[in-house]
This record gives structure tokens, C-alpha cells and sequence, in this order.
């Protein structure tokens, strides 16, 4: 199956469906291999409207809606400068969120979305793309590798009562 999917920047007038979107994705991706108190605890403090409200607002910060066949389908967050999460380096930009609902996976998307990813850095005349990924994501970090990135470094994420460590990725 040849995969064409569209990107749709996301503005202020989108943010409850982003939060929808971002709520059943991460809770897709995580609710297994963690507790109900945890995942609960971060999505009240972190996708929350004006927690998103604010990281649409930020000018160093950009949304994507990813549809395909007209279906949102998940969402992108890609931050320079000063938005990134760790590295804030001039020079590269950081995919800090890829979801895409889980039934919708395996589909040859993440290439297409990469790709996407590694377009808007070359537009920007950026060096480079990072990403953290969950060292408890065997598929993701070997996805990653495929896909050119190396890794270069980790840093825990505190994730309720538990530490748990990303590893951290770059493509250049």
C-alpha cells in the first residue's frame, strides 16, 4: 500500500481536537506499561487546553495534524531554539511528539512522517533533528536507527512515582 498522507498545521481554533487526539494517542501508547495514578497525574498536568494553548502559541513551536484518506490520525510537535526540550541548539530542531493511533500503525507511516520532519528542517536550513524516545520502545529506537538517527545521549523522565530513562536520538 502506497501510504498519502497530509499534514495539516494545527492553530489555536484546533486545540480541542489536539487534545482529544493527544489524549487517546498517549494513553494508547503508555497506559500498559505504566499505572492508572501515573498516567492519570500526567495528562492532568500535561495535556490539558491551556497547556496546549500555550505550546500552539509559542512561536518556536509547531503543531501537525496527520491524516490520511481524510482521517486525523495523529499529530506531530516539532520545537526550535529555545522550545526544545533538552538541547536548544540554533541549529537543529526536535521532534518532541509523534502519536499516532495504535490501529493505524504498521502502515509504512512513520517514514512518511520522518520525512516529513526531515523536509521542514532542510526548509529551515536546520542541521539537524533530535528526539527522545523511551528506552521501554525497543520498535521505536530500531525504527529510529532505520531511519538514520543515532544515539547520542539519555536523560530520565519523571513520570509520576517512577524515573524512567529516554534515549536521545539525532539524524543529520
Amino acid at each position: 500500500m502506497t501510504a498519502q498522507l497530509t499534514f495539516v498545521k494545527i492553530t489555536h481554533t484546533d486545540v480541542d481536537q489536539l487534545l482529544t487526539i493527544a489524549k487517546a494517542t498517549f494513553l494508547d501508547s503508555y497506559a500498559a506499561q505504566n499505572t492508572k495514578q501515573n498516567m492519570d497525574d500526567y495528562i492532568q498536568s500535561n495535556i490539558t487546553k491551556p497547556h496546549l494553548e500555550k505550546q500552539i502559541a509559542n512561536d518556536h513551536s509547531e503543531f501537525y495534524f496527520i491524516k490520511w484518506e481524510e482521517q486525523t490520525i495523529g499529530y506531530i510537535k516539532l520545537n526550535e531554539g529555545p522550545a526544545q526540550t533538552e538541547l536548544q541548539e540554533s541549529d537543529s530542531i526536535e521532534i518532541e511528539r509523534i502519536y499516532v493511533y495504535s490501529n493505524q500503525q504498521s502502515k509504512g507511516f512513520g517514514a512518511i512522517i520522518i520525512d516529513y520532519c526531515k523536509r521542514i528542517a532542510l526548509n529551515k536550513n536546520l542541521q539537524s533533528i533530535w528526539l527522545g524516545v523511551w528506552d521501554q520502545n525497543p520498535r521505536a529506537i530500531q525504527f529510529y536507527e532505520r531511519m538514520g538517527f543515532t544515539i547520542f545521549d539519555e536523560h530520565v523522565f519523571v513520570f509520576g512515582d517512577q524515573q524512567q530513562t529516554d534515549i536521545m536520538m539525532r539524524y543529520d
